[in-house]
């Protein structure tokens, strides 16, 4: 069960930073990171465990496919790509064709130069690729959607969000 005056307080803030799993002291209840970003209905920074945030951020990459939890999370961060020295969109899998040049009206339009790299991902997953890009990029931190299947099927085949959760040596909004 998820602790409901923390998950209050979450709703109300405009960006809650966490660590993956959370224990409260507003009740014995124990949340993990993904259930606080899937009920609090906005933008969520999961730190790794033995990280501190320090300094700002300054490299971003982006982790996109073309859902609506990907724009979300685009949206979301750009209070930070704003503000960010470098930044990076990755796409796995799916050609971006026409999307490629819309992300970049939209990054052109603010002024803010990104560079856009596709990967083929048909000799590896997705996680493996996206974290190797992010350190080849030194990013220090990753943006991506949360959740883009229906949960019952990601309880029962996993997902890229749970891997990234898990694996993920940076900071994720």
């Amino acid at each position: 069960e998820i602790d409901r005056p923390l998950l209050s307080l979450a709703r109300m803030s405009d960006l809650v930073i966490t660590s993956r799993a959370i224990v409260t002291p507003y009740g014995e209840n124990r949340l993990t990171a993904d259930q606080l970003g899937l009920s609090c209905g906005g933008p969520v920074i999961v730190v790794p465990p033995e990280m501190a945030i320090s300094a700002p951020v300054r490299r971003i990459l982006v982790a996109w496919a073309d859902k609506r939890e990907a724009a979300r999370a685009l949206r979301d961060a750009w209070p930070l790509i704003e503000t960010a020295d470098e930044v990076a969109l990755v796409s796995v899998g799916e050609p971006l064709h026409a999307a490629k040049e819309a992300l970049q009206e939209r990054f052109d339009r603010h002024g803010k130069a990104v560079f856009i790299t596709e990967l083929d991902g048909s000799d590896r997953a997705a996680p493996d690729l996206i974290l190797d890009h992010a350190a080849c990029c030194g990013a220090d931190l990753l943006v991506m959607g949360l959740c883009g299947h229906l949960r019952v099927q990601q309880w029962l085949l996993g997902g890229m969000s749970s891997e990234m959760f898990a694996r993920c040596p940076l900071p994720l909004l």
